[in-house]
């Protein structure tokens, strides 16, 4: 049921369109999804692009978060832009002199006003991809130290990585999401979480035991990308989002001999059934050794 919440949810924002476009019409919605599409993607390619442009044309490497932060001013201002002049064209568009005057209203305008929703879905489904992958990655980063919060052996899964699962589960939207989501694509967070919980020798052992893992997943050393200049600083700092975007991390996910696996590697599930068989008890603590 946590992995259906996100269609649900989806489903309720659609309906919630169609309602409100039958009493008001659809003009509005329609204005506002396509200044959101627009923000949106200026944000996803801004964050993406603007590292990459400042190392090349002004010889530094970017953080995530200032990329972020000038991304999300970026979309601010293209969401105002297409909201003001969008929504004037799109008032045009269906103004009562127009022929498509009837699109806006009724059953037309409810489907117009559904299919407006679709950016906003887009932002919720990668926000969950993102949280989820998060809490996963902190998860397998607590269970790869050796001197790790005694809690990590009784935190579940976050349920956000639950529904980040049920939205992966849908056919082709988690390769769709692959393609634009740059912190939680799959291989890349896989990857991520191998290395960081290999560090640890005692789940090194249990992986190789999963009949779920590929034998090239098994064969490959995994603890040794951590000694990676970039991995060992974001581990220091406990950044998350660094780990996922570090170069080290990327090399290993578009490798050409882990592709496949990594991408179809059900991590999430790794990590729960090892917290469930190597949680310490009383009478036999366990730390992990590397």
């Amino acid at each position: 049921m946590n992995a259906l919440f996100p269609l649900a949810f989806s489903a309720l924002i659609m309906i919630g369109a169609m309602i409100v476009s039958m009493k008001r019409g659809a003009v509005g919605l329609i204005a506002s999804g396509i200044a959101l599409g627009a923000a949106l993607a200026a944000l996803l390619c801004g964050f993406q692009a603007i590292p990459a442009l400042t190392e090349k044309f002004a010889g530094f490497a970017m953080g995530w978060k200032t990329a972020l932060g000038i991304s999300a001013v970026l979309g601010f201002f293209v969401y105002l832009c297409f909201r003001i002049v969008g929504g004037w064209v799109v008032k045009w568009f269906f103004n009562p002199d127009s022929p498509f005057e009837g699109l806006a209203e009724g059953f037309p305008g409810a489907i117009l006003a559904a299919a407006s929703t679709i950016p906003l879905i887009l932002a919720f489904w990668i926000s969950c991809r993102v949280v989820g992958t998060a809490y996963e990655s902190a998860q397998a980063l607590y269970f790869g130290q050796i001197n790790f919060p005694s809690q990590a052996w009784e935190r579940p899964a976050s349920p956000v990585t639950g529904w980040r699962n049920g939205i992966d589960a849908i056919p082709m939207i988690p390769v769709f999401l692959d393609m634009v989501d740059p912190i939680s694509r799959r291989r890349s967070r896989n990857a991520t979480g191998l290395v960081l919980a290999s560090m640890s020798k005692d789940f090194r052992e249990f992986l190789v035991e999963m009949p779920q893992v590929e034998s090239e997943l098994k064969a490959h050393d995994w603890e040794a990308q951590s000694a990676d200049p970039d991995l060992i600083r974001a581990i220091e700092r406990q950044d998350i989002v660094g780990l996922l975007m570090a170069p080290a991390i990327h090399e290993l996910a578009a490798s050409v001999r882990f592709r496949k696996d990594l991408a179809e590697l059900p991590l999430s599930e790794i990590l729960s059934e090892y917290r469930l068989a190597a949680k310490p008890t009383a009478d036999s603590p366990i730390v992990p050794q590397r």
